[in-house]
């Protein structure tokens, strides 16, 4: 299995069936509620504009993942999420940046996505990588509003 990037303790790769209950796994246990049902991860293997990754361990355990979809210039990450676990290993930072790079090269210029105004650790790395809170999105969570940012790639 040849891994697209790796640091020392983990390594990213293309987000394929073969992960797929793993990524539920981590889904369930990350998202109490707002839980993207199976077939949404499905669409990733039919539909060419959504891309994923997951973040693997040295033991081949998903430690976290990532969905985007693309349009023209613009793509909306989905979802992302760290296995409990794995938490504060950099393991978020690096799918962001491996997927990033990715739609880079693809000749994205904007990258959108909601995130609830409760979800610090998130909010913190889109900051971390120059997204601008753009807008918010009434009642948009089933008990909460989301809070729209964008990203410019370069």
């Amino acid at each position: 299995m040849n891994s697209l990037l790796q640091n020392n303790f983990y390594k990213i790769l293309p987000f394929t069936k073969d992960f797929l209950d793993d990524v539920m796994q981590v889904e369930m246990s990350s998202f109490k509620e707002d839980i993207f049902p199976r077939s949404v991860f499905e669409d990733l293997f039919v539909n060419p504009n959504i891309i994923g990754f997951v973040a693997i361990d040295k033991h081949n355990k998903v430690a976290g993942y990532i969905m985007l979809r693309y349009a023209g210039e613009e793509a909306e990450i989905l979802t992302i999420a760290v296995d409990k676990p794995f938490l504060k290993q950099g393991i978020g930072t690096l799918l962001m940046k491996y997927s990033l790079a990715n739609l880079v090269t693809g000749g994205i210029k904007e990258v959108f996505l909601e995130v609830r105004p409760s979800n610090l650790p998130a909010i913190n790395l889109y900051n971390k990588f120059g997204a601008k809170k753009v807008g918010e999105r009434p009642n948009y969570y089933e008990n909460e509003d989301a809070f729209v940012y964008m990203l410019k790639l370069e």
